[in-house]
């Protein structure tokens, strides 16, 4: 994973980063305590692992991911890129 931007406030609010995953790349479960997040796919293709389902995003597909919402993320062959926005509450 790498992290292209990332502009992130030290007293909460807005955070916006643009996300690379390589392919083949298995993020495991996991779940943010306060984060609201709107994820955008930029390039390439994701699935999105829910507790129940699993949702296939392609190139200028979008989600929100609620806080306390266990996830995780599964690339396909070729890498992806994701913008992430999301707010951290004060």
């Amino acid at each position: 994973m790498s992290v292209a931007q990332l502009v992130e406030p030290s007293d909460g609010g807005p955070i916006w980063a643009v996300v690379r995953y390589d392919a083949g790349v298995h993020v495991p479960f996991h779940a943010d305590d306060q984060l609201d997040q709107l994820i955008v796919v930029l390039r390439g293709a994701v699935a999105f692992l829910g507790k129940d389902d699993e949702i296939a995003l392609k190139s200028g597909d979008f989600l929100r991911v609620a806080p306390r919402v266990d996830h995780g993320w599964r690339v396909g062959s070729d890498p992806v890129e994701l913008a992430v926005f999301a707010y951290v509450p004060r």
